[in-house]
Formats: structure tokens, C-alpha cells, sequence
């Protein structure tokens, strides 16, 4: 799917002169983030509260047409927000087994 169709405001129906293609767009623009990189934007919502839109920078020197070789998606806090609930959870199991783990083996400094 041509993911960099969401960030061009397109309603998932490009024309061409070889007919009409229709796409289906997610409606999470998360979807179009690569998934070793999702978490680490809901991160940037987990830990800043105030934070209500985060634009992603992806590069693909792949792409030979530079005028879409570098993307930006635009992520608000209102389109993840259960996502960012989601995230805010696993932080919270983590540190819990870190404070476990320090407290059964201190560290000494």
C-alpha cells in the first residue's frame, strides 16, 4: 500500500492514465509508521502529557524521486490515544520488574 498517499491528504483514489486505483488508508496514521518505530513515538506521548501532535520524519533513499524520498506523518494524540494508554501500561510492568529486580539485587555504587 502507498502509505505516503495518507500525508498527501488523498482520500485513498488516485487516477492515472491507466484508470482509477483505490486504496485502503488506515485511519490510525500510526499504520504508517515502520513498526520497529511505533512504540517509540507512543513513548513521546507516554512521556510528555503536553505533547498533541508528533510529526515523523522517515527517509527512504530508495525512493528516486527526492520530492518523496523524505516524509513527514503527522500523528495527534487524539488519533492513539488507546495506543498510548496501551503504552503507558507496558512502562509501567517494566519499571515495576525493574524496582523488583533492584530491590531483591542493589545495585552498589
Amino acid at each position: 500500500m502507498p502509505w505516503i498517499l495518507h500525508e498527501q491528504g488523498s482520500d485513498g483514489v488516485w487516477d492515472s492514465p491507466w484508470g482509477t486505483f483505490t486504496f485502503p488508508l488506515p485511519d490510525d496514521p500510526l499504520d504508517y509508521v515502520p513498526s520497529d518505530y511505533q512504540d517509540q513515538c507512543l513513548q513521546y506521548f507516554v512521556v510528555n502529557p503536553d505533547l498533541q501532535v508528533l510529526y515523523f520524519s522517515l527517509y527512504d533513499p530508495s525512493i528516486t524521486d527526492s520530492r518523496l524520498a523524505h516524509v513527514y506523518i503527522t500523528i495527534t494524540r487524539t488519533s492513539v490515544q488507546d495506543r498510548i494508554k496501551e503504552q503507558r501500561m507496558k512502562l509501567d510492568r517494566t519499571l515495576g520488574l525493574v524496582d523488583l529486580l533492584e530491590s531483591k539485587f542493589p545495585i552498589q555504587l
